[in-house]
């Protein structure tokens, strides 16, 4: 499967997201989620936490759905070109060990990408 990740379409204009917002609402699914500040930011600022997207899809939507829940990234990550992105549809949430998960997925990729001991 990794095989298959590192193929990168062409996506045009690339943005990136964050998955866990560094902001949201008081009250959102979010913060019921994540109730503790400490380990939002410890996790939100990790490679994890971040996902491709379109740019011209973002760019009229950003500031709105800065907080959208996890459904709605979901609903969008599924219109996405990129497997890695894709592929958080089939998670029930996003909690800590899907921030994990989804770094060592990522950097898993960066050995097959950047062979630095190779050639």
């Amino acid at each position: 499967m990794l095989e298959e990740k590192k193929g990168i379409p062409d996506g045009g204009d690339v943005s990136v997201d964050f998955i866990l917002p560094s902001k949201f609402a008081k009250g959102s699914e979010w913060e019921k989620q994540w109730p503790e500040e400490e380990q939002r930011v410890e996790w939100m600022n990790r490679i994890g936490n971040l996902a491709l997207v379109s740019s011209r899809r973002r760019s009229g939507t950003a500031r709105k759905t800065a907080d959208s829940s996890w459904e709605q990234k979901c609903v969008d990550f599924k219109k996405e070109p990129w497997l890695l992105t894709r592929q958080l549809v089939e998670l029930d949430g996003w909690d800590a060990a899907a921030v994990q998960d989804q770094q060592k997925d990522i950097l898993s990729l960066t050995d097959l990408v950047w062979s630095f001991g190779e050639g």
